[in-house]
């Protein structure tokens, strides 16, 4: 006769494995639904006037027990130029316009407080031309959405990574776990070297191909390989400056 322990690991993996089909199942009807009605949105000019559809993903982490809501993309009315600029002329929409600058201002601002190799204590220290609304608009915007990237993302971002990368790459898991690092560090220690920007670029693309967390971990991806972009962009302009 069979024992209780043996017949739950016979059962258990059958119901695990029909649970899984059914998910994938009901989260491609979802997809299929959603897609479907983004598409009919997006077909029609937007109903609010002065502004404009974009299309935006809201992502969403595990909750405790390991469940996962899947990723929900819809379709935001947003302001126009026009628009802002007639904004211009109500008071509380101007007042409002002027909270959310004062608010970027605020988190470069932030970021410099927060530095960890070099923070900011005084006011002496604050670098105001980082400050500006011209400057902070020249900041690529996937790094300015990663001054908000939480240490607990970045730690999972780098969990999730050096599990992934061995069996894909075939490399040991110290010379992951180094890359991984260079990742989390905002890729600062080789921001000039060319070649390892590359390399680096290449792991990052083989990592969010086969993480089954590529929902969770998209800004953090989007993030990098901007930061990456960026640095190879800024070595070729300083090169052709030098000749």
């Amino acid at each position: 006769m069979p024992t209780e322990a043996t017949i739950e690991a016979v059962v258990d993996p059958v119901a695990a494995a029909a649970a899984k089909v059914a998910a994938a199942a009901e989260l491609a009807a979802f997809n299929a639904e959603m897609s479907a009605a983004l598409k009919a949105a997006m077909e029609h000019p937007s109903p609010i006037a002065g502004t404009v559809l974009q299309p935006i993903k809201f992502t969403f982490k595990k909750d405790d027990l390991g469940v996962k809501r899947p990723t929900v993309e819809l379709a935001l009315p947003v302001p126009t130029a026009d628009t802002v600029t007639s904004m211009l002329a109500d008071e509380k929409q101007r007042n409002y316009l002027l909270s959310v600058l004062a608010d970027q201002v605020y988190l470069q601002a932030r970021q410099q407080v927060g530095n960890e190799s070099s923070p900011v204590n005084k006011q002496d220290q604050l670098d105001l031309t980082k400050l500006t609304m011209e400057y902070i608009a020249s900041i690529p915007p996937s790094e300015r959405r990663g001054g908000g990237i939480s240490k607990e993302t970045w730690a999972d971002f780098f969990k999730d990574y050096i599990e992934v990368m061995p069996s894909v790459t075939g490399k040991n898991k110290e010379q992951v776990e180094n890359a991984g690092k260079l990742f989390v560090a905002r890729l600062q220690p080789v921001k000039t070297q060319k070649k390892i920007l590359t390399f680096l670029q290449s792991q990052l693309a083989l990592w969010f191909t086969n993480t089954q967390a590529a929902d969770d971990f998209a800004e953090v991806y989007e993030f990098l390989t901007g930061k990456i972009e960026d640095f190879l962009k800024r070595d070729e302009a300083e090169l052709l400056q030098n000749l």
